[in-house]
């Protein structure tokens, strides 16, 4: 008997194959001053988040962690001009994959804006007047800017220091009890918050008991009149002594320093070519030989351009339509201007 054998297939099993994910190509871009933003690319599979680790400007340890989509993170709160390195592990289930690591330099430090530059004051001419045996006015000016205050500094016949302070709007003051026929060296100071500048210093000698005072100078009020968008009148008197020629000084629309000279006689003058609607200070000095005196100061605006007049209004013609037996219908134009309302009478 013939006995058959049966063959039996081996049996087939399936295994899921897991893809291992993999991190690649971690870059820097967008880097500033106290910042960094990093880039990586996922080649294959997924992570459930990442941790990027580095050390700060104290060496100490600093870990952020991203979630596992993301794909760019920006590392803030760095020092500028400094070097980083940079760790990014991808995290799947507890295994960690990498590090990817990448250096970056830091931008420096924005530098500030630049403060604007402010007008260092500075101190004219120190002039002195109405000299007498025992008494004199110092007058002086002011460049640029402006003082808090001023101080005056001499010695007197005995040597000792003296000191007198003058508030930041004068320019001049009278010194008395002095000595006849005594030389003085006199020093002006400006004084502007903790600064001080000067000295500016002029010598003078007090009169002797029998020489005549000089004759003294001063001006009068200064006054603006007939103001116009372009121009305008100045005037001014003399008190007391006599003058060559006056001086006046202002800043144009462009501020930019304007000097009229006018001779001694005068005792007005017409500034025109001026801005419409603008404010103007204007200085008078009054000149003798080589002193100059003042200034004496006022301030104007001049006037506004002139605007158009409104129209005058006007009434057109008077039409008739839709008579009827107990009424009219009256129509009107008004070619210019407006009405407040309209007054109809008949008979």
């Amino acid at each position: 008997a013939t006995t058959a054998a049966t063959a039996t297939s081996p049996e087939v099993t399936t295994e899921k194959v897991t893809v291992q994910p993999s991190l690649e190509h971690l870059t820097t871009s967008d880097v500033t001053s106290d910042s960094v933003r990093l880039s990586w690319i996922v080649r294959t599979g997924n992570f459930d988040s990442f941790l990027v680790q580095y050390k700060d400007a104290e060496g100490k340890s600093q870990s952020l962690l991203a979630e596992g989509t993301i794909r760019t993170l920006t590392v803030p709160n760095l020092e500028p001009s400094r070097r980083y390195k940079f760790h990014l592990y991808g995290i799947s289930g507890n295994k960690h994959l990498g590090p990817l690591s990448v250096d970056a330099v830091t931008a420096p430090a924005p530098t500030p804006p630049e403060e604007p530059l402010t007008t260092q004051p500075s101190l004219g001419e120190l002039s002195a007047f109405d000299v007498t045996t025992d008494s004199l006015r110092l007058s002086w000016g002011v460049s640029t800017g402006s003082f808090d205050s001023f101080l005056i500094q001499y010695k007197d016949t005995e040597g000792r220091p003296q000191s007198l302070p003058v508030d930041g709007g004068s320019r001049e003051v009278i010194l008395s009890n002095l000595a006849p026929s005594h030389r003085y060296k006199f020093s002006l100071y400006g004084v502007s918050g903790q600064k001080r500048v000067g000295p500016v210093s002029i010598d003078v000698v007090t009169a002797s008991q029998m020489v005549k005072p000089t004759p003294p100078l001063r001006l009068g009020e200064l006054l603006v009149d007939n103001i116009t968008p372009s121009s305008l009148d100045l005037s001014w008197k003399v008190e007391a002594g006599d003058f060559d020629s006056f001086i006046i000084q202002y800043r144009d629309a462009e501020d930019q320093p304007q000097a009229l000279p006018v001779t001694g006689v005068l005792r007005s003058f017409h500034v025109h070519d001026l801005a419409p609607s603008h404010r103007y200070k204007f200085n008078l000095y009054g000149i003798s030989g080589r002193k100059r005196l003042g200034p004496v100061s006022i301030e104007a605006v001049t006037a506004p351009l002139p605007t158009a007049p409104p129209a005058q209004p006007s009434l057109g013609e008077l039409s008739v339509s839709d008579v009827t037996s107990d009424s009219v219908r009256l129509s009107w134009t008004v070619p210019t201007g407006s009405f407040d309302s309209f007054t109809i009478q008949y008979k």
